[in-house]
């Protein structure tokens, strides 16, 4: 089973940070990549109180897709997406208790679907609170997200059951906050297995002006299920962070 892992950076218009996100171009070239995946998680797609974008769901719905996501609260939703070619069971969603800044107004949380393989998989994707400049740490901030995430995931999955989280959650996999975050999940980041890796793309028009020379690891999956491979896609140029693709097996 493969699964991928995009930020995605999709904004309503009213609320994009630049003057033109090209927005649509960049929802068609997602659907041509997600054809040859079975779970997706995507981040930053945000709906607010005056926009959806109904025409990305719509079309996901039609290529075959279950579809899971938070709803809008407040100002905005989540911006978490679960597309998955299995069944969906169930799905839930949570919007953090704990903010800060501007970010209050585009709520982090995590979205979760109960997914049905020939076996049942628990799916969480997250986005937690970043730093609006890479010398701004929002540490205390993300780690009460944390334990929030922690107890969500607690209250789903039961012992021995497969789960996978991932998504965006700008943490830095070279530092001690990552060592927090690793120990309170129990789990290593893929991405530590294979060294690290840059996840971020600096290149991206989309990259704040505080982050344009800016490298890292700061979206990390983890899970339970054996993995035959993982690897970030740093030939996709869709957003200001890279896709991450893991192959996993499943229980047939």
């Amino acid at each position: 089973m493969k699964v991928l892992s995009i930020n995605a950076c999709i904004l309503v218009r009213g609320i994009g940070f630049t003057y033109n996100d090209k927005k649509e171009e960049r929802m068609a070239k997602m659907l041509k990549l997600f054809e040859s995946y079975d779970i997706i998680c995507i981040q930053e797609i945000w709906d607010s109180l005056w926009g959806k974008h109904a025409a990305f769901y719509n079309n996901c719905i039609k290529q075959g897709w279950f579809l899971s996501l938070s709803k809008v609260t407040g100002l905005t939703n989540t911006g978490n997406i679960i597309l998955s070619k299995y069944l969906v069971e169930s799905q839930e969603c949570i919007v953090f208790k704990n903010s800060s800044t501007w970010q209050r107004l585009m709520s982090n949380g995590v979205v979760y679907s109960r997914i049905l393989t020939p076996s049942i998989i628990h799916v969480f994707n997250t986005h937690f609170h970043c730093d609006t400049q890479p010398c701004l740490n929002s540490g205390k901030v993300r780690h009460k997200q944390l334990l929030e995430l922690v107890e969500f995931m607690k209250d789903i999955v039961k012992t021995d059951e497969k789960w996978i989280l991932c998504g965006d959650f700008n943490i830095r996999g070279d530092s001690d906050e990552y060592e927090v975050l690793k120990s309170i999940i129990n789990a290593d980041s893929l991405l530590e297995k294979i060294g690290f890796p840059n996840t971020y793309n600096n290149r991206s028009f989309l990259a704040p002006i505080g982050w344009k020379k800016e490298t890292g690891c700061l979206d990390h999956i983890f899970t339970n299920l054996e993995i035959e491979n993982c690897r970030v896609l740093t030939n996709v140029d869709l957003s200001d962070h890279f896709p991450i693709e893991v192959v996993v097996k499943i229980d047939k």
